[in-house]
């Protein structure tokens, strides 16, 4: 029992950096082949650089914004984009559901962030991290909290920018 109280002290620590930031998505979501072959998968931003977390000491001396002050200077930073697939008998409508450990991931490809974007947020051009706006050959689940997401973002949009949010938020 001491070994799973100390993993979640660690776990509970800060990261020390966005470059330093395992994502993971709870959404399934499906991908479509161009055979119509389908495969429901869970996403995993895994940063190049591993994920590191402060210490106390650093955690004690840190700015309350250090991961947005010095974004600029980490870049560009580099995830591998990994899915996780699932088998007939995980739980795609759920996110709470966790998917066994042992499930096979595959990579995907590279995501890289080279730059910051200083003209968003402005005219109506508002940046959304909408889970529902995907290309074609990726699907949603048919989870309910991932479908009422966009109307979610679409307010959140309208309360701090004022701005109508575009019509595929509604």
């Amino acid at each position: 029992m001491a070994e799973a109280g100390a993993l979640i002290e660690t776990v509970s620590l800060p990261l020390t950096s966005w470059s330093t930031i395992v994502f993971n998505s709870i959404n399934a979501f499906k991908l479509v082949n161009a055979d119509g072959d389908t495969q429901f998968v869970r996403w995993r931003f895994d940063p190049e650089h591993g994920e590191r977390r402060l210490t106390d000491e650093e955690l004690a001396t840190a700015d309350a914004n250090y991961l947005f002050a010095d974004v600029a200077g980490l870049l560009p930073i580099t995830y591998r984009l990994l899915a996780q697939l699932a088998t007939d008998d995980d739980q795609t409508t759920d996110p709470s559901k966790a998917w066994p450990e042992d499930r096979e991931w595959v990579e995907m490809g590279t995501v890289e962030i080279t730059g910051l974007d200083h003209s968003r947020e402005g005219d109506g051009d508002v940046l959304v991290r909408d889970p529902m706006r995907l290309v074609d050959g990726i699907e949603p689940s048919d989870d309910p909290i991932l479908h009422i997401r966009s109307y979610v973002y679409a307010e959140s949009v309208r309360r701090r920018s004022g701005h109508q949010p575009p019509d595929h938020l509604h």
